[in-house]
Order: C-alpha cells, then sequence, then structure tokens
C-alpha cells in the first residue's frame, strides 16, 4: 500500500484546523465576566427574610487583573437595569477591591416583591466596566402578612368550657416542682350533737 506524503501532510493540516476550532471557542468563553451573584450567599433566592440583602459576586479572568471599583444596581425588572432607568437603588461607583457582602442602601421594599439587580466591575487599566448578567431575589413575607388561628382538637364540652373561661384544676400529676402538693394533717370530724326532735321516747 502506498502513501501519498502530500495528501497526508494535508490532512494533518485540515485536522490541526480543526482542533484550533474548539480551543478559540474555549479562550472565548474564559474571557473577563462578572458572574455567581449571590444575595445572602444564595443564588436567585425566594423569600428572603433578611431585612438588609448583601451582595456578592466573582469575577472571571478580571480576577488576575483585580477590581478596582463596583457598582451595584436594583430595578423593578431586567429591562430597567439594561436602559439604567427607575432604578430602585445606585450604589454608584465605588472604589475598592472587594467584591463580598456589599449591603444593599436603597429603601425598604415590600413583602413579596421580586427585583433585580446587576454589578458593574472596573479593573485595572480598564475604562469600560464589565457588566454582569441580572439576577434577582424576592422578599418574604412581613410580620403583618400572617394571618392564622390555632388548631386544636377538643370535644364540643370542652370547647363550651374554654370559651366560658373555665380552667380545671388537675390533679397531682399536673403540678410542677414550683407548686408543691400540700401535706396531709390530720382529718378532724366535729362531733354532732343529736336535736331534741330526733330523740326517742319510750
Amino acid at each position: 500500500m502506498k502513501v501519498n506524503r502530500r495528501e497526508a501532510i494535508a490532512v494533518g493540516i485540515v485536522g490541526t484546523g480543526a482542533a484550533a476550532v474548539p480551543l478559540r471557542a474555549l479562550a472565548a468563553a474564559q474571557k473577563d465576566s462578572v458572574e455567581s451573584l449571590r444575595v445572602c450567599g444564595l443564588e436567585n433566592p425566594l423569600a428572603l427574610g433578611d431585612a438588609t440583602p448583601r451582595f456578592s459576586w466573582k469575577l472571571g479572568d478580571t480576577e488576575r487583573a483585580g477590581q478596582v471599583a463596583c457598582r451595584v444596581s436594583v430595578a423593578r425588572s431586567p429591562e430597567d437595569l439594561a436602559a439604567g432607568r427607575d432604578l430602585i437603588w445606585d450604589s454608584g461607583r465605588v472604589a475598592g477591591t472587594s467584591a463580598v457582602d456589599m449591603a444593599y442602601g436603597g429603601p425598604a421594599l415590600p413583602s413579596r416583591s421580586r427585583v433585580w439587580w446587576q454589578v458593574e466591575s472596573w479593573t485595572k487599566g480598564s475604562r469600560v466596566p464589565l457588566r454582569s448578567k441580572p439576577a434577582m431575589w424576592e422578599t418574604g413575607l412581613a410580620p403583618a402578612d400572617w394571618h392564622a388561628e390555632w388548631i386544636a382538637s377538643e370535644t364540643l364540652v370542652a370547647k363550651a368550657d374554654r370559651e366560658a373561661g373555665l380552667h380545671w384544676i388537675s390533679g397531682r400529676t399536673g403540678r410542677t416542682s414550683a407548686s408543691p402538693a400540700p401535706s396531709a394533717g390530720p382529718l378532724t370530724i366535729p362531733a354532732v350533737q343529736p336535736s331534741s326532735a330526733a330523740r326517742c321516747t319510750s
């Protein structure tokens, strides 16, 4: 079997080019980015009970360059974030390298509200900030939102007694150490004098 060296070399070149395509795609995927957005350590949390949300994020390859400033924006929709309009809160550009535990400084949010936020990060030597994809969180129920009644199993007689305000005294098993049982003493029965009307005569 004869092998044409020119054809073999051409096949090798084509194969090398095909292998380079995924490598270029991988390099593009590893570009600088702001990612892993968290609110109080949670990703897109629902019913967040913390009254003051705290933000954190991570940098992709930008982490090697180092963040020098950041900005957090909060709005009621991703569209408002993209347009930069009707923002609930805008931290403005804040100088610093920290990407952890930035406190929300906007107005109090109503219960059961869904809001969106994103991060812009400046690195050393960059003029245009990197912008993350929008993330969200949802506020939980306020104390005034809870409406409930006690669940109990009782008979009609017990219910009538409870509604009438009757409180039954339990026996010895119902006493606690704070209220000791009274000490037993001698039982005295007064003598009964027979009345004159009850006397029998012969």
